[in-house]
């Protein structure tokens, strides 16, 4: 059986402080990599929505340690706002 492709969908990042090196503290990452999204829903501690929640990897530019962090995201509707 073959999976129908679903159109990708837009969607914006709620998370509102960026993550910091847990060995440094310094916020300067390189590209995020070995990206996995899962479908959750849910209200973050601020009381924004968010549908799916995404862990990212990234290397500290300061120190060069691989860290995991997490975003939350919502899709971002037509007008705009948030959906």
């Amino acid at each position: 059986m073959v999976k129908k492709r679903e159109k990708r969908q837009q969607l914006q990042c709620v998370q509102a402080r960026p993550p910091a090196c847990p060995k440094c503290g310094c916020t300067d990452r390189t590209k995020k990599t070995s990206i996995v999204t899962r479908e959750i829903n849910g209200v973050t501690v601020e009381g924004q929505k968010f549908t799916k929640v995404q862990w990212n990897y990234a290397n500290c530019k300061n120190c060069n340690q691989r860290y995991k962090f997490m975003e939350y995201l919502y899709p971002v509707s037509r007008t705009g706002e948030k959906g």
